[in-house]
């Protein structure tokens, strides 16, 4: 993931304000790197996430205005369920 991040970051010559770490929500296990990026005059805060599930990598990329607001909108994930498989 810190390869992705420092690709998107050298791509779009911005700076990453959060190296790659860990956080949990609930039974849940995320990396989490964040990122500035300025597009058109505009500083852009993004926030790349992933978790393995079932040996399937599963990621999302956050963009906010303010460091404030892409905590908020990343903290949506604690809303996040994932399914369990059935003991069928």
């Amino acid at each position: 993931m810190s390869a992705i991040v420092h690709a998107q970051v050298t791509h779009a010559n911005g700076e990453v304000i959060r190296q790659t770490s860990l956080f949990i929500i609930g039974e849940n296990r995320f990396d989490r790197a964040d990122y500035k990026i300025v597009q058109d005059g505009t500083a852009l805060y993004k926030s790349m996430v992933c978790t393995n599930r079932n040996g399937y990598w599963l990621s999302w990329t956050f963009a906010a205005q303010s460091e404030q607001e892409l905590d908020d909108v990343v903290n949506t994930l604690q809303n996040i369920s994932f399914d369990r498989a059935s003991s069928d």
